[in-house]
């Protein structure tokens, strides 16, 4: 959080004067668990159905660097006067939702090596299962509160792979390696369109024509890339060992959105467009074609 410095030449009639400091640091921890079961359905089209599981999400405020009672422009110990306390701390916990999707291979590099993997994919982010939460209700250590947001979201997206780094029988004079390479770049993008839930959703997040400041979620664009390194893979028993690293980004319109500010403020927050960065760093382990854990 940002607020003005109390400088010398800092007023309402001379606002350029007033830099911007930070005031408070935040820090969240999440611990979730995603459940997922694919089945096909004819050929390269497959059936998707799976769920997140939030086991923790922790989010926590305090002063930021150098920033105490007696600096803070926006604290300084009276309850009367600040937004929330700069200590203030939010817990939840619960079901994301459920969801269904289908997914479609165009391409197959598996039947004709000259070809990328691609894949199609609709999913249907919905509710249900859900509870949504409200930020007026209390989000305390002792009574978490729950991590629905009453939105469906329609999530259309593309990927698209290629397994490289096959290096046959040079690879130690061993010829039978049973396996399709080492090495695979990846890319996909993602776009999911919000669309409350008429019974589940926040008011704020309903459409109404009485009320302009109501707003849907943000809408959600979302860019992956990365590298997959194989490191031991039996394709007679589709088995598989590997490790990934890569980039997800994603860039949100603005919108009516549970924020980092809605717990202590009580309320949806109004978002303007950013962008999120973060770093991937996973293990996979495939012990049978149907049987998965990822990291």
């Amino acid at each position: 959080a940002r607020e003005s410095t109390l400088e010398d030449n800092c007023s309402v009639a001379n606002p350029r004067s007033c830099t911007p400091r930070d005031e408070l640091k935040w820090s969240r921890s999440v611990q979730m668990l995603n459940i997922g079961m694919e089945t096909g359905l004819y050929k390269d089209l497959a059936l998707v159905l799976d769920f997140d599981l939030v086991l923790g999400n922790t989010l926590e405020f305090d002063y930021a660097t150098g920033i105490d009672a007696g600096s803070s422009s926006i604290d300084q110990g009276d309850t009367s006067t600040a937004l929330f306390d700069h200590d203030y701390a939010a817990y939840h916990k619960g079901m994301r939702g459920i969801n269904f999707g289908v997914r479609y291979g165009p391409l197959n590099d598996e039947r004709d090596p000259t070809k990328p993997m691609w894949v199609l994919s609709f999913i249907w982010k919905t509710p249900y299962l859900s509870t949504t939460y409200d930020p007026v209700d209390a989000a305390s250590k002792n009574d978490p509160g729950p991590v629905g947001d009453g939105i469906h979201r329609l999530t259309f997206g593309t990927a698209f792979s290629k397994r490289l780094g096959y290096f046959g029988d040079m690879l130690l004079e061993r010829k039978n390696l049973y396996r399709r390479g080492y090495l695979e770049p990846y890319v996909a993008i993602n776009y999911a369109l919000p669309i409350p839930d008429d019974s589940k959703a926040l008011s704020p997040n309903k459409p109404s024509t009485s009320n302009e400041f109501r707003r849907p979620p943000s809408h959600e664009v979302n860019l992956k890339g990365g590298l997959e390194v194989i490191a031991v893979e039996d394709i007679r028993y589709g088995r598989k060992i590997s490790f990934d690293v890569g980039v997800d980004t994603t860039y949100f319109t603005e919108g009516r959105n549970l924020s980092i500010l809605s717990n202590p403020l009580k309320e949806l927050t109004y978002t303007e467009q950013f962008l999120r960065v973060a770093g991937v760093l996973g293990a996979n382990l495939q012990l049978a074609p149907y049987f998965r854990l990822r990291t």
